[in-house]
């Protein structure tokens, strides 16, 4: 018997997935609005950067994009990078579009936050939207006087009792329902 993911209380690891998908958009939502203001990045003295940019999560290389042996000329890999903190003022309009650019030994790409915030949460929407249709469907068939599961016909059945077809058990809800027509 496949689990009920349409239960009001889903299992405890996707209630923990849903979480960690909410507060990373949240996250990134924050970082999208301090980029409109600020641009935040890590430089090393290589030309290589990461950080958020222009609402968009960025990251320069030599050595992950490059040709490795112009890296390898520059000091990659190297203990001795030294890195800093750049604080400038954000720009105006913040990206909305995946960049990806090479030149050289040195490449460089970024992905707009918005981008990052819809991935977390469109696949959400996509189960919840499915959750409250097979609710409607089940809430529809109990109407009927079928099985939720299996369409058999639970006329001069109890309500509490298991359809004799496929063995579905019905949720109190649904009994209440099936009771208050009855009566």
């Amino acid at each position: 018997m496949r689990p009920d993911l349409s239960a009001n209380n889903p299992p405890a690891w996707l209630r923990r997935l849903l979480w960690a998908g909410r507060a990373t958009s949240l996250a990134c939502v924050v970082l999208w609005c301090v980029t409109l203001r600020w641009s935040i990045w890590m430089e090393s003295q290589f030309t290589d950067a990461w950080g958020i940019k222009h609402g968009a999560v960025f990251g320069r290389s030599v050595a992950l994009w490059g040709r490795r042996i112009d890296a390898t000329a520059k000091g990659w890999p190297s203990t001795n990078r030294q890195w800093q903190l750049v604080v400038t003022p954000g720009e105006f309009p913040p990206t909305f579009f995946p960049d990806y650019t090479t030149g050289g030994a040195t490449g460089a790409g970024s992905i707009p936050l918005p981008w990052i915030i819809a991935l977390i949460l469109v696949p959400e929407g996509i189960w919840r939207i499915a959750r409250k249709a097979e609710r409607s469907t089940r809430a529809f068939a109990v109407g009927r006087g079928v099985c939720p599961a299996c369409n058999y016909s639970r006329q001069g059945l109890s309500p509490s009792s298991p359809c004799p077809e496929c063995g579905e058990t019905l949720t109190a809800a649904e009994q209440s329902t099936i009771a208050a027509q009855q009566s």
